[in-house]
């Protein structure tokens, strides 16, 4: 059991170090990621919600928020200790999933599969593919 556990271990071991190679060369484009999606989550909500009154209504502002953090997380990823600095490359993998696939999905469904989330959430699957093979 020791040998298997061993072995699995170097596998992911090698596959964290082959991502973490990736990550570490693709840094300009993970920050500005971090910046264009920490601006487009709350100016969106802005725009979408501009006069509508949040009377017991849906709102996605929470999520915004929260995806809003996350990006912010990739910007500033330079201020990071050394001892978080390892979990980077999960934290570049949950933000993106977080923000593109499970947001849009979300708010598809939450809309009843209108026609502007439908187009955004199929536009989220290309990104999130693009952003997570960098």
């Amino acid at each position: 059991m020791a040998i298997q556990n061993s072995t699995l271990s170097q596998f992911w071991g090698k596959i964290f170090d082959k991502a973490l190679t990736r990550i570490e060369a693709a840094q300009s484009s993970i920050k500005f990621f971090g910046i264009v999606m920490a601006i487009n989550y709350p100016l969106y909500w802005i725009i979408w919600n501009k006069g509508i009154a949040i009377n017991g209504n849906y709102t996605d502002l929470f999520l915004r928020l929260c995806a809003t953090l996350l990006c912010l997380g990739l910007v500033f990823k330079d201020l990071w200790r050394l001892r978080l600095k390892r979990l980077f490359v999960a934290y570049w993998y949950f933000t993106v999933i977080f923000c593109l696939p499970f947001f849009f999905t979300f708010m598809t469904l939450k809309y009843h599969a209108s026609a502007v989330w439908l187009m955004n959430f199929m536009s989220s699957f290309s990104f999130s593919f693009f952003s997570l093979t960098l």
